[in-house]
């Protein structure tokens, strides 16, 4: 059973191919329309029991804000 990694939906293919090669499946999520960075509760929805990471960037240059619930 392959691990998987969720990055965002707007990724250079370049950042789903570094994620297949070290072996993990990538799983791509939504972006905040607004923001454009991975939508934070669409990325929780997209973790399984399989997902090792979380991958968030953003090339934009805008500021990174993680809203995660306090038990992750």
């Amino acid at each position: 059973m392959a691990v998987e990694c969720v990055l965002p939906s707007n990724s250079f293919v370049a950042t789903a191919e570094a994620v297949a090669r070290c072996g993990a499946v990538p799983v791509f999520s939504d972006c905040d329309p607004a923001t454009f960075p991975l939508d934070t509760y669409v990325a929780l929805a997209a973790v399984t029991p399989r997902t090792r990471a979380v991958l968030r960037y953003t090339c934009t240059a805008r500021r990174l804000r993680w809203s995660a619930p306090a038990h992750l």
